[in-house]
């Protein structure tokens, strides 16, 4: 099992969910690509790049709350 900090990102395709799973960590990186495009996977690296640090700081937030 795999314990690097990730993130899914969905894409509402009318009745199907389709998604993404991008690791944040060591490095930002795509895990599956499900049915984006190249250009919609550079769009959500790039954020994803932006926001790293707010983004592992709300999932350690979550899964504190689990533990409690």
């Amino acid at each position: 099992m795999e314990n690097r900090r990730h993130v899914h990102v969905i894409k509402n395709t009318g009745r199907n969910f389709n998604a993404a799973k991008i690791w944040i960590e060591p490095n930002v990186e795509v895990a599956r690509k499900g049915d984006f495009s190249e250009k919609e996977i550079n769009e959500i690296l790039h954020i994803i790049k932006e926001n790293k640090l707010l983004l592992l700081s709300k999932i350690d937030k979550i899964k504190t709350a689990w533990k409690e």
